[in-house]
Parts: structure tokens; C-alpha cells; sequence
């Protein structure tokens, strides 16, 4: 079964577009939102991922998704 997932990126409470988001290999930005989302396609593989965003002048962000 596919899936997908939403990241929100932001900087006390005010969202930041333009942030770059990775997970399992895909690469994304954030839109004007600070969101993104991901689509994992049925057959996707399985685990716990790391997640990091990262933006010019700002600390990076680091997490991890589990794909069941």
C-alpha cells in the first residue's frame, strides 16, 4: 500500500519556504506554506528514515520517519 507524508518547516510558529527537506534519497523545498509532502509509492521499502531540513541562516533540523 502507498502512502505519503507531510512535513511542515517552520520558525516559531511562522512557516519557512525555501527550506530543503530529505528523506530516503528524495529531495524537496518547501512552498510558501513550509510544507512539503512526499510520496511513497505501494512497494516502497520499509524502515526507519532519517529526515533533515536544512535553510540558509537557520539551525538544521533532524528526524526520522518509520515506514511500516
Amino acid at each position: 500500500k502507498g502512502g505519503s507524508v507531510t512535513y511542515r518547516v517552520g520558525d516559531a510558529g511562522d512557516a519557512v519556504p525555501g527550506a530543503t527537506v530529505k528523506v530516503d534519497g528524495k529531495t524537496g523545498t518547501t512552498d510558501q506554506k513550509g510544507q512539503i509532502t512526499f510520496k511513497f509509492p505501494k512497494g516502497a521499502k520499509t524502515g526507519r528514515f532519517h529526515v533533515t531540513a536544512t535553510m540558509t541562516n537557520y539551525f538544521p533540523a533532524m528526524g526520522s520517519l518509520l515506514v511500516k
